[in-house]
């Protein structure tokens, strides 16, 4: 899942005329950041750090604004300074851990958010990201623990729903993370990754319907990926609707091009349908995933068997 910044933002109020005070200068740079213009806010950013260089507010923010040109070691720079300049600044603590997420150092982004969270307890931001942190550990009862924590503070606050649905299904407990994935969806209903999870859940449960259903939705969502198609032949292999799969990962294929997965699916589904093209594509799989070619290397000899057991005997022949 992804890591979640705060910008601080100043209740703002503009006087006509230039904006000479650091605070004016931040409350414009913070509008500046929201309309997207980020180089705009940092020139702003660093004229009111010039007239007070312990402002950590405006640290954290030239941060973010840093990070979204994607200037990433001078942001962590940043949140660093901000938290030097103000020890007790949550939001640079909480800021700098989605970074570190970002990098999949989750170890010092646990470490960072929990800094944020004992300086704010009531910091439902800094939960979910310390709950992310856990569960990129695979700790996943604590990362439950923390997006439970930010779900008593604000209930239907998405991320923490799906990152706890995510934890609970990493402790087999599919049937409460499902109910969390159900609400999700209530309020978010266009949300592509928690639909994604949903359908993996119940394929996991042996629910090739109700997943096959949900893939039908990663398809009307991004109609031009693969990954709905591939993950929807999928289920509909496993129930045995072989017709149906091939239509699915032949799509696929059109649109992920060269990916071994796809033509190794394909030859699952072809093996009951069509053994001459199951077998081509284990070759192609073979050749794209060369590591795993003994794999590839038995299933096209299993379905080289196939064609010479269908095959019509010489004395059958006219």
């Amino acid at each position: 899942m992804r890591p979640i910044r705060l910008l601080v933002l100043l209740s703002a109020f503009f006087l006509s005329g230039c904006y000479k005070s650091p605070e004016k200068l931040f409350a414009k740079a913070n509008e500046l950041v929201l309309n997207g213009a980020y180089t705009d806010a940092i020139v702003l950013y660093n004229k009111a750090l010039g007239k007070r260089p312990d402002y950590a507010a405006a640290l954290n923010n030239r941060g973010m604004a840093r990070e979204k040109r994607g200037d990433v070691p001078e942001a962590a720079q940043d949140y660093a300074l901000a938290i030097k300049a103000d020890p007790s600044f949550a939001q640079a603590y909480n800021n700098l851990a989605a970074l570190e997420l970002d990098r999949d150092r989750y170890p010092q982004a646990e470490k960072l958010a929990d800094r944020a969270v004992s300086i704010a307890p009531k910091y439902v931001l800094a939960y979910v990201n310390r709950g992310s942190a856990r569960y990129g550990q695979g700790n996943m009862a604590g990362a439950a623990q923390d997006f439970s924590h930010a779900l008593k503070l604000e209930p239907d606050f998405p991320q923490a729903l799906y990152g706890r649905a995510l934890s609970l299904g990493g402790q087999g407990d599919n049937r409460a993370a499902l109910q969390d994935l159900d609400r999700l969806l209530d309020i978010k209903s266009g949300m592509y990754a928690a639909w994604r999870l949903r359908g993996i859940i119940r394929e996991t449960d042996g629910d090739f319907g109700g997943a096959a259903q949900d893939y039908g939705r990663l398809i009307s969502l991004r109609p031009d990926s693969y990954d709905g198609w591939f993950l929807r032949a999928r289920a509909a292999w496993r129930a045995g609707y072989y017709d149906g799969a091939a239509e699915d990962i032949n799509r696929a294929m059109r649109l992920a091009q060269m990916n071994a997965a796809v033509y190794a699916l394909r030859g699952d589904i072809y093996a009951n349908i069509d053994p001459f093209e199951a077998g081509r594509s284990y070759v192609a799989a073979r050749t794209l995933d060369p590591q795993n070619a003994p794999i590839y290397n038995v299933k096209v000899l299993i379905m080289k068997k196939n064609l010479e057991r269908n095959m019509p005997s010489a004395r059958n022949r006219k």
